[in-house]
């Protein structure tokens, strides 16, 4: 079995010489010597145990193994680079999921504004919501089960931050006819 402790970058010089049709424009787009390029490619056919490209006077050609090698490997590169991306997004907080526990009475009016305006500034996080009891959703945030919580009341959560969004008045509303009324 061929060793698949790829170098990235041999990979890389690999696929944009493949694309380029050659290892001096591969060298020219890269900004690295030919001979970085050649060697590099040589060294990943050494790990493969296969040629990728013949080499000629008239330059280079891929081989049917390198063709469909470097196929499948620009896609899982490209799939690298996303996932690169897409971590690079979550750590700035552009991008991810953040889990929230609510209490079903709590969750229209001003935290369901709240959540829309969140929804349409960050597209790309997706908001998973966990409906349960206060104590439940206090116990989610310290666990780590749920990213925050918004509870009613005055919680006690230990080795955690709460801050205060907003008051609400709460009505009673009987019939006028209840005795207690």
């Amino acid at each position: 079995m061929p060793d698949l402790t790829l170098d990235l970058r041999f990979l890389r010089y690999a696929i944009v010489t493949a694309e380029y049709g050659s290892f001096r424009r591969a060298a020219l787009v890269l900004g690295v010597p030919q001979s970085t390029v050649s060697r590099r490619v040589q060294l990943l056919e050494h790990r493969l145990g296969a040629r990728l490209f013949e080499r000629h006077h008239g330059g280079i050609r891929l081989t049917a193994g390198g063709e469909h090698f470097l196929k499948e490997a620009a896609a899982m590169a490209r799939g690298v680079e996303r996932a690169a991306d897409e971590m690079a997004a979550a750590r700035k907080g552009e991008a991810g999921s953040l889990k929230i526990g609510l209490f079903t009475s709590i969750s229209s009016g001003f935290l369901s504004e709240l959540l829309a305006e969140f929804r349409v500034k960050y597209p790309a996080i997706k908001l998973i919501l966990d409906e349960d009891t206060a104590e439940a959703n206090i116990a989610g945030a310290i666990s780590g089960r749920l990213d925050l919580a918004f509870v009613s009341g005055d919680p006690r959560a230990p080795n955690c931050n709460s801050k205060t969004f907003w008051q609400e008045r709460i009505y009673v509303v009987m019939s006028s006819d209840h005795g207690a009324a």
